[in-house]
């Protein structure tokens, strides 16, 4: 049980080595859980720094979660829309590309015909 308590406790160390420079959910956190820690441990019978500990410990691995979520969904959303954008951009490509292969057969088309009226005009047959 010791074992599982210690492995937390640098966990949560690390987090907050991590999210040391600037004011955030896991400073924060732990900081309402040493409040709570103190509170509860002044209240129960006999004085235990253990649960003061427990509770930083605690909090600072609930606030490193509150402080990565976010930024784990932002960047899953900016991934799935450069992906949609991605898709959509491959899609009027696709399409495009069909619009100008079907307006040059059109242009072809228009040529031919521009050639047997001129050829009907020059030689008054049906150009055969």
């Amino acid at each position: 049980m010791a074992f599982i308590w210690i492995l937390i406790y640098v966990f949560a160390a690390i987090t907050l080595a991590v999210h040391f420079s600037y004011r955030n959910a896991v400073w924060g956190s732990s900081t309402l859980g040493a409040i709570v820690g103190l509170l509860l441990a002044i209240f129960m019978q006999g004085f235990d720094w253990s649960l003061i500990f427990k509770s930083i410990a605690i909090a600072a691995i609930t606030g490193t979660f509150i402080e990565w979520i976010p930024t784990l969904l932002m960047k899953m959303n900016k991934s799935y829309s450069k992906n949609a954008q991605d898709d959509a951009s491959e899609e009027v490509d696709l399409i495009v590309n069909e619009l100008n292969e079907e307006f040059r057969r059109k242009e072809e088309q228009i040529q031919k015909l521009r050639e047997q009226i001129a050829h009907e005009e020059i030689f008054g047959d049906d150009g055969s």
